[in-house]
């Protein structure tokens, strides 16, 4: 039956859960569970529990069980901690796919249907199951739990941040684009659990970060204008980020200030704003932390340290768990480092999309033909975003492969036809006119 495909013509996406769908996860949580629920002389649970809370994060599992048994001396987060390695280092690798699902996975591939993994675990265990049975090339998008979900803080009746949901994921770059006053500060803000919001809840981890000193020991903020003590030297600041991030790397932070050039021993006060930037970005680096915010990261920065920068950030990728979020107001800047962009307008995303995938689906064709009829088969057989003429030059701005509009166009005979790629901007001023919004004062 799967071999037919008219199974799937019914569907665009395809979005699979993990535990109990993909995987027989469960025996091995609850074999974790109680382990460490007997370590701590709570009562074990049994499976039709574990059913019971699928989908609930672990530590509020544990906060409910630990409530039940009155225990509340101990802590919640600890106690799920410690179940998450219990079950990473000892279950894991017994864990199987379900077969007759993982075929469906696979069919909905070769038939390129958008397909996602969606789960309540953590982002490192779920590509390491995928990428055991050979599943991972299977799965075009991995929504896990390093998430920010329907945020929202207004300041007075200024609404600076309304109901954002976003994911970050690991080894990826993240651009957050949009315009002064568009809420990117306020967002990275509460991304660092720096600000708390209204509404709505960010996971780092899994885990609310805001007042949780452990996982904000995980992000690091480089504000777009950092304050200073006015007699602070680099030195002074790595010390006092030594004492806040226990991973610090002593070592990494000496090879970058000298990489870089910068005098340990100067007054900061002193620097210009392109060389305080570059002093955030090397401590933010060795820091260690898995996620690094940067507010406006490139202002100031000649283009050669930009290039550095961006090098810097591509090597801390390839060679350990990093995912940068980097905010800016010119897409430009971000173009030729960011793996997924998001566009942020008066406190909402107006689109978050991965960047090869938007080059690789949006094109604009030029094209001059013989009639006017010509000119409408062609506009009412792609899919347009846009058009314009310049004289007898049609211009057409349409969704789809560079292959596919080619194909579309030649059919029609064109005198004249070249497919053009678009700018990562000229992609964003397509798509915000298409969903409504006034785009002349976003860049």
């Amino acid at each position: 039956m799967i071999e037919d495909a008219t199974i799937f013509s019914r569907f665009k996406a395809l979005i699979f859960d993990l535990d109990g769908t993909l995987i027989d996860s469960e025996p091995w949580h609850l074999k974790a569970w109680n382990e460490v629920l007997a370590e701590y002389s709570l009562p074990l649970i049994d499976y039709e529990y574990i059913m019971s809370v699928g989908g609930i994060r672990s530590s509020e599992i544990c906060r409910m069980m630990l409530e039940k048994a009155d225990r509340t001396d101990l802590d919640p987060i600890k106690l799920a901690d410690l179940k998450t390695q219990i079950y990473r280092s000892k279950y894991m690798q017994n864990i199987e796919f379900y077969d007759s699902i993982a075929r469906y996975l696979k069919k909905a591939h070769e038939l390129d249907l958008k397909t996602a993994v969606a789960t309540g675990s953590q982002l490192p265990e779920t590509e390491a199951l995928l990428k055991r049975h050979g599943l991972y090339d299977y799965v075009q998008t991995i929504v896990s739990s390093d998430q920010v979900k329907n945020c929202r803080k207004a300041f007075g009746k200024v609404c600076a941040v309304d109901k954002v949901t976003l994911n970050i994921y690991n080894r990826e770059v993240f651009g957050l684009v949009g315009s002064n006053g568009a809420g990117k500060s306020t967002l990275l803000r509460i991304i660092a659990g720096i600000l708390k919001p209204d509404e709505g809840q960010v996971l780092v981890d899994n885990e609310a970060v805001y007042e949780n000193d452990k996982r904000k020991a995980s992000v690091f903020y480089i504000p777009d204008d950092s304050y200073v003590p006015l007699n602070y030297t680099p030195e002074n600041l790595m010390d006092f980020y030594r004492n806040y991030y226990p991973g610090f790397h002593k070592e990494k932070y000496h090879r970058l200030m000298k990489q870089f050039q910068m005098d340990e021993k100067r007054r900061i006060s002193t620097f210009s704003k392109g060389m305080k930037k570059q002093l955030m970005v090397i401590l933010g680096i060795s820091a260690n932390t898995r996620y690094l915010l940067g507010d406006e990261t490139f202002d100031g920065l000649d283009p050669v340290m930009r290039q550095a920068v961006k090098s810097l950030f591509a090597s801390e990728i390839m060679n350990r768990d990093f995912a940068p979020v980097i905010a800016s107001h010119n897409l430009r800047e971000l173009e030729d480092i960011c793996d997924h962009v998001g566009l942020l307008h008066k406190g909402g995303i107006l689109l978050s999309k991965e960047l090869e995938e938007m080059k690789r689906n949006i094109h604009k064709v030029q094209c001059v033909f013989s009639n006017k009829a010509k000119e409408y088969e062609l506009m009412r057989d792609l899919d347009i975003l846009k058009v314009s003429h310049q004289g007898s030059l049609l211009m057409i701005t349409a969704r789809g492969t560079k292959e596919e509009i080619l194909h579309t166009v030649e059919e029609k005979c064109p005198l004249f036809h070249e497919v053009i790629p678009l700018s990562l901007e000229e992609i964003f001023i397509s798509e915000t006119e298409v969903a409504g919004y006034e785009i002349q004062n976003l860049f």
